[in-house]
């Protein structure tokens, strides 16, 4: 039986990894980063369609591409939480289906809360052509991590 040696470095980050519940992690504004109880994130998932806050790239950045990419290859279970400057921001996302014009919503982020997309209210035009939904910004519980 083959026996595989792991360095404790790898073996710690392997662990690490583990315990994060996996998804991606950028901060939005220069360092020295803030403490959580000091700064905003705002929770995407791929499928939330989410371009980008502020003018940062938040689509290459989260899944390495842009939001186009074919539904079937989409990992929509993977996290992106980006990590803001309490304030003003406008997040910049696209639409569902086949509209794809890119919309904006501004909110408000507060020092130590957590923020996603809320998509409701969504009517698909007769042919299934064109949907539209009412598409806010709304804070979310930490616990679920945002999971839709």
């Amino acid at each position: 039986m083959a026996r595989i040696r792991v360095r404790p470095i790898t073996l710690a980050f392997l662990l690490f990894a583990g315990c994060t519940g996996g998804g991606h992690e950028y901060w939005l504004y220069p360092e020295p980063h803030l403490s959580p109880q000091d700064e905003a994130v705002f929770v995407a998932y791929e499928s939330h369609r989410v371009v980008s806050i502020d003018g940062e790239d938040t689509a290459s950045r989260c899944w390495g591409q842009t939001v186009n990419k074919p539904q079937a290859y989409r990992r929509n279970d993977l996290v992106c939480r980006l990590h803001l400057q309490p304030g003003q921001h406008t997040v910049v996302f696209e639409g569902r289906f086949t509209m794809r014009e890119r919309n904006h919503v501004d909110f408000t982020a507060e020092p130590g809360k957590t923020y996603g997309l809320d998509w409701s209210d969504c009517l698909t035009a007769t042919g299934g052509y064109l949907q539209t939904c009412r598409v806010n910004v709304m804070e979310i519980d930490k616990s679920t991590g945002g999971q839709e």
